[in-house]
């Protein structure tokens, strides 16, 4: 396994964290009658980005 797939898929497991982290927030949030729209569109864009660092990982396979 070479340094660049150690380092793609740490990326990825970081990013799952955060996400997960976020969704937490967002369902506290929701249940006290916030609505974060920031908060949203961050987990959009980190969903789309674990998407595709997992492309690149399967493209490197």
């Amino acid at each position: 396994m070479t340094s660049k797939n150690i380092f793609l898929k740490l990326a990825i497991a970081l990013i799952s964290v955060t996400i997960i982290i976020l969704a937490g927030v967002l369902i506290v949030n929701s249940i006290q009658g916030k609505v974060n729209w920031v908060l949203i569109v961050i987990l959009f864009a980190e969903a789309s980005l674990l998407n595709s660092l997992i492309k690149t990982l399967q493209e490197r396979k």
